[in-house]
């Protein structure tokens, strides 16, 4: 998985379409000057994309369980400008 900052978008190869670059899978989450993360957050066996904007101390969630729909993400006020996340 990749993640491109200056346009807030994440690239992921999928095993399923035999890792091919044309075939990746996008998803705009994010923006200049976020941090990138991928983890588990919910009881599901996948990865959420989770962004982490030091501006705001806001972390933002795109949830494996729905797709990465956006409509279904979440954001969560944890820390503060200059904070490391890990």
């Amino acid at each position: 998985m990749v993640w491109r900052p200056s346009l807030g978008k994440w690239y992921a190869l999928l095993s399923t379409k035999a890792y091919a670059p044309a075939q990746a899978r996008i998803h705009h989450w994010g923006a200049s000057g976020d941090k990138p993360m991928v983890g588990r957050m919910d009881a599901d066996a996948y990865d959420e994309l989770i962004v982490w904007r030091p501006s705001l101390g806001k972390w933002y969630v795109l949830r494996s369980w729905n797709g990465y729909s956006a409509a279904g993400a979440l954001y969560y006020v944890w820390g503060a400008a200059g904070d490391i996340p890990m």
